[in-house]
């Protein structure tokens, strides 16, 4: 079983139909649906771990993965989410 991390991937409301057009089956729909479901898995894991929500800009992503030859999958936003994510701890 996978430890749940401190982070969790969140993007503005503009990127979001930028992120949902590479990754559709991934994102939700709509972003009402996404923030729901981030607000929902918070929630959960609050209980035990603090959750940052961590945001991620669209051409932040799109530079990662050109950085790093990575594709530009789910993958790879989860690694940069938490690239984000502990860049933003220092």
């Amino acid at each position: 079983m996978t430890e749940p991390v401190p982070w969790i991937f969140f993007c503005t409301e503009a990127d979001y139909p930028k992120f949902r057009a590479i990754l559709p089956h991934d994102l939700p729909a709509s972003y009402d649906e996404f923030v729901s479901r981030v607000d929902s898995r918070i929630k959960n894991m609050m209980e035990h771990y603090t959750i940052v929500k961590t945001n991620v800009g669209f051409d932040e992503f799109i530079a990662f993965c050109t950085k790093n030859g990575k594709e530009t999958n789910y993958d790879s936003l989860v690694s940069c989410t938490f690239h984000t994510w502990g860049a933003n701890r220092k």
